[in-house]
């Protein structure tokens, strides 16, 4: 499981320095925001649009080692693309920056999820420590992308973050070849008992009823608008502190420790199955209080403190959100769920940023610094989140349910 676990971090190392270098290049050679602005829609959008259909292949799939493989794969030869033509023109054209992101999307919307489903069937470990485990790669992803993208970038260029790419795709894909995955009994049945459109057109009767799992949904989707929304105010709330910019570079780093702390402390020391929905919300409410603590009394080292706590309870929030799903969620619909969470996590943060600059701008004739008001606003909306939802009890319920403990069995 380890080295399966290895294999998927690198790939999505990978992803994360090539999606840093390209938004880098599309700024500088384009110096357009509609561009930038357009290459993260489809660095995201696709991810969601086929979050139906990628689910439904993996819950409908005995075996998704292939599927993976295949995800890798066409990624790889997206950057290889661009790498041909970095390496024959000086200037890559813009549109295939942006294909290449889309297809690239799309593939992770299939990667992820046959990820989440292969390490709960290979997994021996509780599933508390599963659901860490899987939240800890894209956490130290998002730490490290970053700062390894940076130094290819400046040091060798576009062709050196390129090639580094495809390097770590192809080791990653060869660890994958020769790991040993779980399979699911269940996936077997549903391929019999139900057509692919089928599979696809039940996704939407997951959220059409109440129940634990639209909750579950609900509060996502506010947690995410929270994430997109902080990215957006955080930069030139530092700014207006301290405008040196290593400042805002010590901030972002301690931000990523805290973040890498917190996606192995439940691994570490993991909570009951039972407390995961008090957890969560408790995490949605504490986040609250973080963010209208700055919003209310904006300081350096408050924002330099909130910037590490909220970071630590982040992954923390996603294993314990992990953990509920799994547990409301039948081992036949995992996939489709995963890829909804991780299409709806995708689309909601940058539409956040887009909605929180286009508010900072609407506030900046009335208020000094529109960015602590910012801060405010969510941090009462985490608050009145996690209070309502707590009162509903659906979340604390879908802690003790188990729809999902099926027999695991093993296989090459």
């Amino acid at each position: 499981m380890w080295l399966f676990w290895i294999s998927q971090l690198l790939s999505l190392l990978s992803d994360g320095m090539e999606r840093f270098a390209l938004q880098v290049f599309v700024h500088k050679n384009t110096m357009s925001a509609t561009n930038l602005a357009l290459l993260t829609i489809l660095s995201e959008l696709p991810s969601l649009l086929l979050a139906p259909l990628a689910g439904s292949l993996v819950d409908r799939s005995t075996s998704v080692k292939p599927l993976m493989v295949a995800a890798d794969t066409v990624v790889a030869l997206c950057t290889a693309f661009l790498f041909y033509l970095s390496s024959s023109d000086e200037s890559i054209p813009p549109i295939a920056v942006f294909i290449t992101s889309a297809i690239g999307s799309a593939s992770n919307a299939l990667q992820w999820s046959s990820f989440v489903v292969c390490m709960h069937a290979s997994s021996e470990k509780p599933i508390s420590k599963t659901s860490a485990l899987i939240e800890a790669a894209p956490a130290l992803s998002m730490l490290f992308a970053p700062l390894f993208g940076s130094y290819l970038l400046e040091a060798y260029g576009l062709n050196g973050v390129f090639a580094a790419s495809i390097s770590t795709y192809t080791f990653a894909t060869i660890i994958l070849a020769v790991t040993k995955l779980g399979a699911r009994p269940t996936s077997k049945d549903i391929a019999t008992r139900t057509s692919f459109w089928e599979t696809v057109t039940e996704v939407g009767s997951f959220l059409a009823h109440p129940g634990p799992l639209r909750d579950i949904f609900s509060v996502l989707i506010v947690s995410m608008i929270t994430v997109g929304a902080v990215q957006m105010a955080m930069l030139p709330a530092i700014l207006n502190l301290d405008p040196n910019v290593t400042t805002l570079g010590t901030t972002l780093t301690l931000s990523g420790v805290g973040g890498a702390f917190g996606a192995g402390a439940l691994y570490v020391y993991p909570v009951r199955e039972q407390l995961h929905g008090h957890l969560w919300l408790a995490i949605v409410a504490t986040q609250g209080v973080l963010l209208a603590w700055f919003g209310a009394l904006p300081s350096l080292p408050c924002i330099m403190a909130v910037a590490v706590l909220y970071m630590f309870t982040v992954p923390m929030a996603r294993t314990a959100r992990q953990v509920l799903c799994r547990n409301t969620t039948s081992s036949d619909q995992l996939g489709r769920v995963t890829a909804l969470q991780k299409g709806v996590m995708q689309v909601a943060t940058p539409t956040a940023a887009g909605l929180a600059a286009m508010l900072m701008q609407t506030l900046q004739p009335y208020v000094a610094q529109p960015s602590y008001t910012i801060f405010l606003l969510l941090g009462g909306l985490n608050i009145l989140t996690a209070a309502l939802f707590w009162w509903r009890g659906a979340i604390h319920a879908a802690a003790t349910v188990s729809l999902s403990h099926a027999p695991q069995t093993k296989q090459d």
